[in-house]
């Protein structure tokens, strides 16, 4: 009886997981979402061409491997798409550090450094140290937990003073809150 609905309950899962996978189920559901307007901060540091059209809001969280993933496609869909998109990057970090979602689970304990760890090289080099800090935290995901973010600011040419202080900074912390508070405010689950 139990391998009957272990087996059952496989072929259930496997069928459910075809369909949600499927892409034209995926574009479906897309187009049935609601049109929300996600608005941009005047200093929003943004990957592309920041004349672009079109704008992607992505939440990410440097310690999710599928967010790994879904950064070197965006990086791929910008370079083919040169001029018609811009992505403006906000944090959701999977992490009770600073994500109150999470204060119950696991998580990602290194994710919400990390999330100010892009917004202070953003503080201390601009748009594109932050884009540079962004691609190296991703690169390293796997060395995030070693919380070496002082020498990848300083290996990438950032002052290591200023940039220990923009992490230590209560606006920082600020900022990477308010992603929260948005991704929350639009619903996202992770």
């Amino acid at each position: 009886q139990v391998a009957n609905t272990t087996a059952v309950s496989t072929r259930l899962e496997a069928a459910y997981r075809q369909i949600v996978d499927d892409p034209a189920y995926v574009r479906w559901r897309f187009e049935r979402e609601p049109v929300r307007s996600i608005p941009l901060r005047e200093d929003e540091p943004l990957a592309g061409d920041a004349a672009a059209p079109h704008t992607l809001v992505v939440f990410s969280d440097f310690q999710c491997a599928a967010c790994r993933l879904a950064h070197a496609k965006l990086t791929e869909v910008l370079v083919k798409y040169r001029g018609q998109i811009r992505i403006a990057y906000r944090f959701y970090p999977q992490d009770r550090a600073c994500n109150k979602r999470f204060e119950n689970a696991v998580g990602h304990r290194f994710a919400c450094r990390a999330a100010a760890a892009a917004v202070a090289a953003e503080q201390v080099g601009g748009a594109d140290a932050a884009a540079t800090m962004r691609d190296l935290l991703f690169a390293r995901q796997h060395d995030i937990e070693l919380d070496r973010f002082v020498d990848w600011a300083a290996e990438i040419g950032l002052d290591r003073y200023g940039f220990t202080a923009a992490l230590a900074a209560p606006a920082v912390a600020e900022h990477v809150a308010a992603d929260i508070a948005l991704a929350d405010e639009l619903e996202v689950k992770g």
